[in-house]
């Protein structure tokens, strides 16, 4: 089980080698990198504030927006999404931001909920969303639930955006 606070901050730039090496050490699942991880025991439990749905993982001490954005968007506009929610308190918050690697992957879950590898709390529309964590200055890492995996991707694709906090 992973306790609050555990989780490393952005490293920056994470290599394949680095990215492997974490998601092994910590036991998560991931098609690509550990078929045989479990993942964690996460304890979730869904809020509403201000008419805003979110997430609260009381193993990991992080709060999740329980659908993440309507749109696909490039890595440039989800960093405006994050300033948006903030701006308008999303659920009463303003401190929301996009996970790291390490977070997102925190998520994934060995065998298959609602069609995606991720527990059934959240929304299952949100298929492939943005970390913060950057392979290359064009690179950033991107979670694959649909799939089970995770991998670096350029940054003017489209994907979702989940925020944490």
């Amino acid at each position: 089980v992973i306790a609050i606070g555990q989780f490393a901050q952005s490293a920056g730039f994470l290599t394949y080698d680095k990215v492997e090496a974490m998601i092994k050490e910590k036991g998560f699942y991931a098609s690509n990198f550990n078929p045989e991880g479990t993942g964690i025991k996460n304890q979730y439990k869904l809020e509403v504030f201000n008419g805003d749905s979110i997430v609260i993982d009381k193993t990991t001490g992080l709060t999740w927006q329980q659908s993440g954005s309507k749109d696909y968007m490039m890595y440039e506009e989800a960093q405006q999404y994050i300033e948006n929610l903030n701006q308008q308190k999303f659920a009463g918050f303003n401190d929301w931001r996009l996970p790291t690697l390490e977070e997102a992957m925190s998520l994934m879950e060995p065998n298959i909920e609602s069609g995606l590898y991720i527990d059934a709390v959240f929304d299952n529309k949100q298929q492939w969303i943005w970390t913060v964590d950057k392979y290359s200055p064009s690179g950033a890492w991107v979670v694959d639930f649909y799939v089970g995996v995770c991998f670096s991707f350029r940054v003017d694709p489209s994907f979702f955006v989940r925020a944490v906090r």
